[in-house]
């Protein structure tokens, strides 16, 4: 009997593939259920696992709502371990589930450009917090300025567009040198070329610190300057890629001959 008794570790699973399957409807049902049923099983509490994995099904569901609404209801600790023992006060705060980078990266990568920023500033802000403390990382400037990329539509004036590089260029210098790298940098070349701006995606590829560009940073640059039709300056950068012994990939080709 105890063999087919369903574990935390089974639900997780299972929710993993319903994330996959961008079902965030169906994820947040599954946590709610067993949240309703923690006090009658308590081999299905939900940990943070369980939790991270219905952030990541609202995210690929880019559901930002939802993530958000879990993510307040985390930080403000509805859900707690299973007790192990004990009743003082101390205890009680560590049996409470904290958001950790995992968390907050996982509602950035589906969070609009200016929300993005607010996160990033609320978890640069918690190292004054006595508990819970979650500094950005690398991945979160990465997921925070992928959304600004992603959110830069044809559709939106010029002054739009570029109030979301703004965004882009803010968390690129919030990043500093402790979490720069060549990620972070692709992902702010790709935003000032969705932009159709080569001269900041030029720049960032110049300025780059810490790290040394790689074919993705070349590409963006190569592919803002066919934008604007400039061959003899995309032909120069694709020249200086093979210099450095990188591998021109598919795009490459295409946006040269694009420019040429």
């Amino acid at each position: 009997e105890n063999s087919l008794r369903i574990t935390i570790e089974h639900m997780n699973s299972y929710l993993s593939v319903v994330a996959k399957c961008k079902e965030s409807a169906r994820a947040l049902e599954i946590l709610n259920e067993m949240f309703d049923s923690k006090v009658g099983d308590q081999a299905i509490v939900p940990n943070l696992i369980t939790l991270n994995t219905v952030l990541s099904a609202c995210a690929n569901s880019d559901d930002f709502e939802s993530a958000r609404d879990l993510l307040e209801q985390i930080k403000e600790g509805r859900f707690k371990v299973a007790a192990r023992g004990g009743t003082n006060s101390r205890k009680s705060r560590e049996d409470v589930i904290r958001p950790d980078i995992v968390s907050y990266n996982t509602v950035i990568s589906c969070a609009d450009p200016q929300m993005a920023l607010e996160l990033i500033h609320e978890m640069r802000l918690s190292r004054r917090n006595r508990d819970g403390v979650v500094l950005p990382n690398s991945v979160s400037f990465t997921n925070a300025i992928n959304r600004c990329r992603v959110f830069i539509n044809k559709s939106q004036s010029i002054d739009e567009r570029d109030a979301v590089l703004d965004i882009a260029l803010t968390l690129l210098e919030l990043a500093g040198d402790d979490n720069v790298n060549v990620y972070v940098y692709s992902a702010a070349i790709w935003t000032a070329e969705a932009v159709g701006n080569y001269q900041v995606a030029c720049s960032l590829l110049c300025g780059m610190k810490n790290c040394t560009p790689n074919n993705v940073c070349y590409d963006g640059v190569i592919s803002s300057l066919a934008q604007h039709g400039l061959h003899r300056e995309a032909l120069y950068i694709y020249y200086e890629m093979k210099k450095k012994a990188l591998s021109a990939t598919r795009k490459t080709y295409q946006k040269v001959a694009f420019a040429v």
